[in-house]
């Protein structure tokens, strides 16, 4: 360690949760697995939700199991937010962005697109509201639902413009 056994900047009594074996709290571990891209209505939009499902479940048990990405202990938390409100989510406003667009080639990423963007905040919805259910702080519903859901709406712009270039290259290739 450099600075003589300390990290730079802390002194030497400072400890993380961590270092004094205390467990982090579980919402760290959920929200930072949510924060990054899910794929999961991009995975339902190519594959079909079924197997996008059981797809997102197998890549979590693996991250939880193999990479301590998120942990065993969030394991249920992921697979309900990302394997199960991201698929399906995203799927159910795929098909209906479907029915109400052009029946064209051209639509289907456009459909995709919102279907991810909605995906995103929807899991992170249900995320406050497992939350809030879980009562392990007090914390204003308001203020965490608006926190989730604005921040999240950014990130599903990302996760949109990902999906629907994905999709839109696999419907230019496809036969």
């Amino acid at each position: 360690m450099p600075c003589g056994g300390r990290v730079a900047g802390r002194s030497p009594h400072h400890h993380s949760q961590a270092e004094r074996g205390q467990p982090r709290p579980q919402v760290l571990h959920t929200y930072r697995a949510l924060a990054q891209h899910l794929g999961g209505a991009l995975a339902a939009i190519l594959v079909g939700p079924y197997t996008a499902t059981l797809a997102l479940t197998v890549v979590l048990l693996v991250q939880a199991l193999m990479f301590a990405d998120g942990g065993i202990t969030a394991l249920g938390t992921n697979i309900t937010l990302m394997a199960l409100v991201g698929v399906w989510v995203g799927w159910g406003v795929f098909a209906m962005a479907r029915a109400v667009l052009p029946s064209r080639g051209g639509s289907v990423p456009v459909a995709a697109a919102v279907g991810a963007l909605v995906s995103v905040p929807a899991a992170a919805a249900v995320f406050a509201g497992l939350f809030l259910v879980g009562g392990t702080a007090p914390v204003d519903a308001g203020g965490l639902f608006a926190a989730m859901i604005g921040w999240h709406l950014l990130i599903g712009i990302g996760e949109a413009v990902i999906t629907g270039l994905v999709v839109s290259a696999v419907v230019g290739v496809r036969p």
